[in-house]
């Protein structure tokens, strides 16, 4: 399959220096992965290879790390690091100054953190839903010309590129916001 072309979001060097909780050093994971253009499988393997590995991660366990659900132990943060080609040892040296941060934090994302960091978004995060307006609204006159039809529209993207969040904070929360109300009704959850 081919590979789309590097956008500078994709190039950019994630800087460990800011990482300061779980939701930081997952988000900063992401971006690493995401320079590295591995899948979670390669990765899987990749990590097998890192310098005195005993064995690969298991991509489920690599993907709780980038989404936040888990925090890696030093010598699994290094075969994430390696796998994804920071080899230089001040840069190494950073991450694991950045592990110990989030470990000293507790682990935690702080209350009020302004992104998910890998979870997707959901209906109820629509304020905080940035940088996909156009294409939200793009796709509810999609769906609004669809209305009455039976017809179908299909959204695709590859994983994580952010489908999950533009279909639920982007375009269910706006059909939401635009629902026609009566007196006495109470809006709820409905597919868009």
């Amino acid at each position: 399959m081919p590979q789309e072309p590097a956008t500078g979001d994709d190039t950019a060097e994630p800087d460990p220096r800011t990482v300061r909780d779980r939701a930081g050093l997952a988000t900063a994971l992401l971006h690493l992965k995401a320079r590295s253009r591995l899948s979670y499988r390669r990765l899987e393997r990749v990590t097998a290879d890192a310098p005195g590995a005993r064995f690969g991660l298991p991509f489920t366990t690599i993907r709780d790390y980038l989404q936040g659900r888990s925090v890696p132990a030093p010598d699994r943060l290094d075969q994430i690091l390696w796998a994804c080609g920071v080899t230089d040892p001040d840069a190494r040296a950073e991450w694991g100054r950045a592990l110990r941060r989030v470990l000293e934090a507790g682990g935690a994302a702080p209350a009020g953190e302004p992104y998910p960091g890998a979870a997707p978004y959901d209906v109820r995060d629509a304020e905080r839903f940035r940088g996909r307006a156009r294409l939200a609204a793009e796709l509810l006159d999609r769906v609004r010309a669809l209305d009455g039809t039976g017809g179908l529209l299909a959204v695709a993207g590859v994983s994580g590129a952010g489908t999950t969040s533009l279909l639920c904070a982007g375009l269910a929360a706006r059909r939401l916001d635009q629902r026609p109300t009566t007196a006495g009704s109470r809006q709820g959850p409905r597919p868009a």
